[in-house]
């Protein structure tokens, strides 16, 4: 994505200073791909993360407010197209809180002036960067894989998206057929392991891909999700970095239980034994329990084939 302008209306300070002796102005916001942003008549340069909060308005606008700062306080307003264009740029940043939270659970009003235009936006965007990646070309729907073989590498990468309260039965944690699916595995990659492009995933799925060590196993499972949802890696591709890593995975550990003992002991030792670690080994507990557990759905001795 290219960095691009909208124009905005900034509105007079609040207060009765503000609204004597202040007015409304017109300018823009600069936005760049890097996830900073500017405005008229400011030098400071802002992040998604300075945005204190977003109200929707029926008649197609957006009123934003900004975190208070020494610069003073900052609202201004966006219109019809152009604002659904910086809330598309937004949840670029930050899909958690401006898509899956702000977007999908706060009200009605905000969801029904915003969803399907914001949608149409990212759509446009995603389609211009799959070109960009040159993907091969793939039909493959993920509703014609085997269902055993959707289920095993789901539950693979279960503890992790049920800690994090993704989707469990979701390739990536997350519906490829909703855009903020694929602002979703672009940004958990980003994020994470640092990964912003398909060559990047792919030389890292590479590097990982040939060890024999369960923690990097079936974080290669995950990865392939993700690459997958992020537009990095076509549904083939992701396939069958997952069966190849799977099958190495079960030939490194027996069970669901084992495999999940493992990660957690990994997980202590690489990443965290705080909160996180707490997540991960409340969530493994629950998949052990609950009777509708992904775990209980499919043997991990599935024998797994490649079908696609």
């Amino acid at each position: 994505m290219d960095a691009f302008s909208v124009p905005a209306v900034f509105m007079a300070k609040p207060g009765l200073l503000g609204r004597l002796f202040g007015r409304n102005r017109q300018g823009s916001l600069s936005l760049q791909p890097d996830g900073t942003f500017t405005m008229t008549g400011y030098d400071k340069v802002y992040t998604a993360d300075d945005v204190y909060e977003v109200r929707a308005w029926e008649t197609g606008f957006i009123d934003i407010e900004m975190q208070e700062d020494e610069q003073g306080f900052h609202r201004f307003a966006v219109y019809h197209e152009e604002a659904y264009k910086f809330y598309a740029w937004l949840i670029r940043q930050n899909v958690r809180r401006f898509g899956m939270d702000m977007l999908r659970e706060d009200d009605d009003l905000f969801r029904k002036v915003l969803d399907e235009p914001v949608m149409e936006v990212l759509s446009k965007w995603h389609r211009q960067d799959e070109a960009e990646n040159h993907l091969p070309e793939d039909d493959l729907a993920w509703e014609e894989v085997d269902a055993d073989f959707r289920k095993w590498i789901c539950a693979v990468g279960a503890i992790n998206r049920k800690a994090n309260g993704w989707h469990v039965e979701e390739f990536g944690g997350y519906s490829k057929h909703d855009p903020l699916g694929q602002e979703f595995g672009r940004q958990v990659l980003r994020r994470s392991w640092e990964i912003n492009s398909r060559a990047e995933l792919i030389e890292t799925i590479q590097d990982m891909v040939g060890q024999k060590l369960l923690w990097q196993l079936l974080r290669t499972v995950q990865n392939a999700g993700f690459g997958y949802l992020a537009g990095y890696l076509t549904l083939r591709e992701a396939l069958n970095v997952a069966l190849t890593a799977g099958r190495r995975l079960q030939k490194v550990t027996r069970s669901w239980d084992g495999m999940g003992r493992a990660y957690l002991r990994s997980y202590r030792d690489y990443m965290s034994t705080g909160d996180d670690y707490t997540l991960r080994a409340n969530a493994f507990l629950q998949l052990q329990t609950d009777e509708n557990s992904i775990y209980k759905s499919v043997p991990f001795d599935l024998e797994l084939v490649k079908t696609w």
